[in-house]
């Protein structure tokens, strides 16, 4: 994942696809919003999990493959292999393209990650990181 390199937004897929309508998700509203960042000189990447990406493309719906054809042709796309938490995945990508982007880097999300911080033990310089970098969409 690091190998890709850096972004200046990073979208929590999951999480911003399931926005519009709990219990729905929505490419399209994913798509929206990684192009309207990109139209505006952005980098983008959308962190999803490998099942969600799998399951879509073999839905036959020619929209949402064609929506996953698109972000995997214009790089936007980084898949988070079943057995990791794309949570911490976006996270520590984040956090690497700080170091490139001289801080300017915005996470989009609306998982305010409190299920981790137990489990991760977060330190108060990480917290300060999320409460300056994590954008909520409502």
């Amino acid at each position: 994942m690091l190998k890709d390199g850096v972004a200046e937004v990073i979208i929590d897929g999951a999480n911003i696809g399931h926005l519009m309508k709990q219990g729905c998700f929505c490419f399209d509203f994913v798509d929206n919003v990684a192009s309207y960042y990109a139209e505006n000189g952005k980098k983008v990447r959308i962190i999803m999990a490998i099942y969600r990406i799998y399951n879509a493309q073999n839905c036959g719906n020619e929209r949402i493959n064609f929506v996953i054809d698109k972000w995997q042709k214009n790089k936007w796309l980084i898949t988070v292999p079943n057995m990791f938490y794309d949570d911490v995945l976006w996270s520590i990508y984040a956090l690497h393209s700080c170091l490139m982007y001289d801080q300017n880097v915005i996470i989009l999300s609306n998982d305010q990650m409190r299920d981790h911080s137990m489990a991760l033990n977060y330190k108060r310089r990480f917290c300060e990181f999320l409460e300056t970098k994590l954008c909520r969409i409502e």
